[in-house]
């Protein structure tokens, strides 16, 4: 295995730890039905969290956690493009859950709780790496803050949630696990493999200055990270599946955004794409999107469609007659 992704790898394993955490909570806790003034404290204590965690991360990056921290774990350092992607992706997340928190979607509660997990582990750590390296360890300084941000995210949380009173059957948990496979190999070969290591079309990913260009790439990538999770959540949740040969879902998904749209995953890898190639200012990157939406649009209409067509019948037939391949409409009615 290469040096650098062994410690991307091992060095990442307390946040991947935390947000399996943050995953089986949400499934064993749900939320109850509480006073909206309750709700709204939960979900503006995660707010401030969430910008604390910003400030946290811009501390670490500026006093090189990245190149510091693997080798206390006597790993090489990490790219800076792998933290800051790593860093973005999760703040990003947790922007979209804020607005999630407060509608009472059981998703949004995913990155509440990994967050709420990840800020009381940065509470606690950075202080002892300080110890352990006989001084200022990069992030010590915003570090309390977010640990007791963390705590009371927690509490919050705790609040407006309650134990499941039966456990899932071990099929939910195997969903997970292939959903998160599935989502390592294919959008992320997309998004992060060909375009970084193989076409090496990744630019500077953490630019100084600062423009317009890279504020508004933000929007598309928060757009189409959303997008991307709330459909692999209906594909578990709703259809028993993912979306792979391997594990199909089980029953037809017309759900959520695919009331509206017959391929909003596909939309939501392309706008982070698109945001990747704005970040990027790229035109490399921009012509790679677009010949992989045509690649998409063919295997659609060649494998995706009939397969369907032959598995769900009818049902399928009335779902395609009334729902738009790539053009939203006027929400599905099933039944």
């Amino acid at each position: 295995m290469d040096d650098t992704l062994r410690s991307e790898l091992l060095g990442t394993a307390v946040p991947t730890a935390v947000a399996l955490a943050a995953v089986l909570l949400t499934i064993f806790r749900r939320p109850v039905a509480t006073r909206y003034s309750e709700r709204r404290r939960a979900t503006t204590i995660f707010a401030i969290l969430v910008a604390l965690q910003a400030v946290h991360f811009l501390e670490e990056y500026g006093t090189g956690f990245h190149e510091q921290f693997p080798q206390v774990l006597r790993l090489v350092p990490w790219p800076s493009d792998f933290f800051v992607v790593f860093n973005v992706t999760w703040l990003a997340l947790g922007t979209a859950a804020v607005i999630g928190l407060a509608a009472g979607y059981r998703l949004a509660f995913v990155p509440a709780w990994f967050f709420a997990l990840a800020g009381i582990a940065n509470g606690i750590g950075h202080p002892l790496l300080a110890v352990l390296s006989g001084g200022y360890f990069p992030g010590l300084v915003t570090s309390p803050l977010v640990g007791i941000a963390g705590v009371l995210a927690w509490r919050s949380l705790s609040a407006i949630t309650e134990a499941e009173e039966t456990w899932p059957r071990l099929r939910g948990i195997l969903l997970f696990f292939e959903t998160i496979v599935f989502t390592v190999l294919v959008p992320g070969t997309v998004t992060v493999l060909i375009p970084r290591n193989v076409l090496g079309i990744w630019g500077d990913t953490f630019p100084d200055p600062w423009t317009l260009w890279h504020v508004a790439a933000l929007v598309p990538l928060t757009a189409g990270l959303a997008v991307y999770v709330r459909c692999v959540w209906e594909f578990a949740v709703r259809g028993r599946g993912i979306p792979a040969p391997l594990d199909h879902p089980k029953q037809l998904v017309v759900t959520g955004l695919y009331r509206y749209v017959r391929n909003p995953m596909y939309f939501g890898v392309m706008f982070v794409m698109f945001g990747q190639a704005l970040f990027f200012r790229s035109l490399v990157f921009l012509e790679f999107t677009i010949a992989w939406f045509a690649f998409v649009h063919l295997n659609i209409l060649v494998y995706e469609e009939p397969n369907l067509r032959r598995k769900f019948g009818d049902s399928y037939r009335r779902y395609t007659a009334s729902v738009g391949r790539w053009i939203p409409g006027r929400p599905y009615q099933s039944g």
